[in-house]
């Protein structure tokens, strides 16, 4: 479990703390935090690390403070905080250099600061998150079965659990600003948004409008599936299954889009081997479940398709005047709200009446 440096810079404890250089790194994750106590410091670091140093040891050692960030680089630390040994102590030029190029973030330890309250902080944050961490895992796992329980254990942590969510699944770390009312979480690499949902507007239009906002503010930098509305938290391994899906399914049809909501995979939802009974009875009150109990439709849109989406020769079959199928046919579009000169409507639609045949809802 890690902290990128950004986030530790917003800890209370660095708040005082300056980016000297390498902005650039500050989305890289701390997972440990070392002191630099003695020259010779390469076999005590290692990836993740935030090394703490007043650089006394090297002080009058001009040659190894320049080695200094290469190696830190070599080795895959971080970010290095420096505390002046004195009140008014700079930072040479040389490495405040180094590390913008090497994108390595250097920081500025207000004098007042001590390394144990940096390295307590960062600890604590990391600590926490652990177990934020652990809720959602034993949700998605179902370990817990009491929402009672799950809202009071999000309230410990700040969150507020109640309500209806839209689950996002992006896979790796993402860096951006987001809406205190969002609650983000790290799950072994991969982040876990969940996006609250208002009740301002009807359900489907509200859950729409969330989703288009959702869009909007995420960065693609990689991979990120949106999922359904989940109408309560405990919801939440259904909405994770279909946000994982849609990430999966859209890297083998749409290469690389990063972006790919469940709502808009259409008929690659029931083609998927994941797809049940349930999710296919979804899939076909999606597309026609507003004219299922209107069987004159529902037949006038298998004949048409049988005839190739002709309305002359659906006309002639069904011993009907042109006009009356044509009525029909505009009716279809109106209550579905899907456009027949569209060929995925078309296929959807198809599909729903194939699946309707097997299921016979």
């Amino acid at each position: 479990m890690s902290i990128t440096v950004k986030a530790a810079l917003m800890l209370p404890e660095m708040k005082d703390v300056s980016v000297v250089a390498g902005s650039a790194g500050l989305a890289r994750e701390i997972s440990s935090v070392n002191v630099m106590e003695v020259p010779d410091i390469s076999k005590f670091l290692k990836p993740g690390v935030l090394l703490l140093t007043t650089m006394y040891p090297i002080r009058d050692n001009e040659g190894m403070q320049r080695k200094l960030i290469p190696l830190l680089v070599e080795k895959g630390v971080t970010a290095m905080a420096l505390a002046p040994l004195h009140e008014y102590g700079g930072i040479p030029e040389f490495m405040v250099k180094q590390a913008d190029e090497a994108g390595l973030p250097l920081l500025k330890l207000p004098y007042e600061i001590s390394f144990d309250d940096v390295m307590n902080s960062i600890f604590h944050s990391i600590i926490e998150k652990r177990y934020r961490s652990g809720l959602i895992e034993n949700i998605l796992q179902e370990k817990i079965v009491s929402l009672p329980r799950v809202i009071a254990a999000g309230q410990s942590y700040g969150w507020n659990l109640e309500g209806s969510f839209i689950p996002v699944l992006a896979r790796g770390s993402i860096s951006l600003s987001l809406p205190p009312d969002v609650i983000a979480v790290d799950l072994s690499g991969d982040t876990l948004l969940l996006f609250p949902l208002t009740e301002t507007l009807g359900a489907k239009t509200n859950a729409r409008k969330r989703r288009d906002e959702i869009i909007n503010l995420l960065e693609a930098t990689v991979p990120i599936g949106i999922g359904r509305v989940i109408d309560t938290i405990m919801d939440l391994p259904k909405g994770y299954a279909q946000a994982e899906q849609a990430i999966n399914i859209s890297r083998q049809t749409k290469g690389s889009q990063n972006i790919a909501c469940y709502d808009d995979l259409g008929v690659y939802r029931v083609l998927s081997s994941s797809a049940d009974v349930i999710e296919k009875q979804l899939f076909i009150n999606e597309y026609l479940g507003v004219i299922l109990k209107e069987s004159e439709l529902i037949m006038t849109l298998r004949v048409y398709f049988d005839n190739q989406a002709n309305q002359r020769n659906t006309a002639k079959i069904m011993n009907v005047h042109y006009n009356t199928i044509s009525y029909r046919m505009t009716r279809i579009e109106q209550l579905t709200g899907f456009k027949l000169d569209n060929s995925d409507n078309c296929l959807c639609l198809q599909i729903a009446l194939k699946l309707l045949d097997i299921i016979n809802l």
